[in-house]
């Protein structure tokens, strides 16, 4: 099990993605985007049985519903990150 972090996300933690005066996120070199996860892990693992990804589940209010759709909408999946759990 592990955090998905998208290109676009990465990219910004790379260059000093500060969400508060105090806090800065921690740089996330590398991203893949939520439908390009399962391809890549079978390439570096063919063991893999399954992987499923979901949005994480921490949002409140109206960001709940943004990432509720975006999850569900094939060209916008890819935006929000996810947390990936693998079966081997």
């Amino acid at each position: 099990m592990f955090d998905v972090i998208p290109p676009w996300f990465s990219r910004k933690t790379v260059v000093g993605w500060g969400v508060t005066p105090g806090y800065q996120f921690p740089p996330m070199p590398w991203g893949i985007k939520r439908g390009d996860l399962e391809r890549t892990l079978r390439q570096w693992l063919p063991v893999i049985q399954r992987v499923e990804t979901r949005s994480f589940g921490f949002a409140r209010g109206p960001k709940k519903l943004v990432l509720a759709v975006l999850s569900r909408l094939p060209t916008l999946r890819d935006l929000p990150p996810a947390i990936a759990h693998v079966y081997t």
